[in-house]
């Protein structure tokens, strides 16, 4: 109820939020089908999303429910001179996050795939990722590529940030599968070569994202505004910031120690909470 809530908060101001209730549905009706029986809980769980909706466009934009269904960005269409790519998601995303992070989460799909005996307890929620992921850059490459509208171009930031989590979770773990393959590395039905060369591969992935994010977190912090560009011709998304930092401020090296706490937390969490770290227990117990 309380991510239901959250998430609806977030993203219940465009039409395009209903896709984050596939994942939330999804992990509702696999976690809590004891549950089912009672309907006033199942349709609670939907409930924000309809009352969220309502009020952003009824009472907050003073406007009309309706307008969820004529909203500007089903309206104005490129330029009959451009031409758009089928792949400005791809390379939106690649600018933007960055090409580890992008990298790291096809490495982590593949290995989670080509080992499907070993991670069969994170399988499903890694292929319920991969769908939340396909799912929102297929309908924002259908309306910018197919459709012609402009916004899935100027505005790619807002079309595209409800990949950002499940493009995180997959890449954050890799650092449990590395740990996994490490500790199979002795068993004699598994290819030792091989497992040490992907678990290298993927700690390497890992790590060479946190440092390219991080450094762009310092990078954008000084800056005075930045905008997040699909193609050159079509425009982009611009932030301005009223208050950019120096590289000799504090509050930059402040910064930094909040983001190296996190993302340390977080790994902790990964490798002594996960699924994953129960399934290496289980598989080195039966083996």
């Amino acid at each position: 109820m309380a991510s239901a809530v959250i998430f609806t908060m977030a993203f219940a101001t465009k039409l395009y939020a209903v896709f984050m209730l596939v994942p939330l549905a999804l992990f509702y009706f696999h976690y809590r089908q004891q549950n089912l029986k009672r309907p006033l809980v199942a349709a609670a769980f939907f409930v924000p999303l309809v009352v969220f909706v309502f009020a952003w466009y009824q009472f907050i934009i003073r406007g009309s429910v309706l307008d969820l269904f004529s909203h500007n960005d089903f309206v104005y269409l490129n330029p009959s001179n451009v031409v758009p790519s089928p792949f400005f998601v791809a390379i939106f995303l690649w600018v933007t996050l960055g090409g580890f992070l992008l990298v790291a989460t096809v490495f982590s799909l593949v290995v989670c795939l080509g080992q499907r005996r070993l991670f069969k307890a994170v399988l499903p929620l890694e292929l319920i990722c991969l769908a939340a992921i396909l799912a929102v850059a297929g309908v924002d490459t259908i309306m910018g590529a197919a459709l012609n509208y402009q916004a899935p171009f100027t505005g790619a930031v807002k079309y595209n940030y409800q990949l950002l989590p499940f493009i995180c979770l997959l890449a954050a773990s890799l650092i449990a599968k590395v740990q996994t393959l490490f500790g199979a590395l002795k068993k004699r039905f598994n290819p030792t070569m091989l497992f040490s060369i992907v678990a290298a591969v993927g700690a390497g992935l890992f790590l060479a994202a946190l440092f390219e994010d991080f450094q762009n977190v310092g990078l954008y912090s000084q800056s005075d505004y930045f905008v997040f560009w699909t193609q050159g011709f079509l425009g982009g998304y611009s932030f301005r910031s009223s208050a950019p930092l120096t590289s000799s401020s504090a509050l930059t090296y402040v910064q930094y120690l909040g983001f190296a706490l996190v993302i340390s937390g977080l790994i902790w969490a990964v490798l002594n909470e996960a699924p994953l770290s129960m399934a290496v227990k289980k598989f080195r117990t039966r083996f």
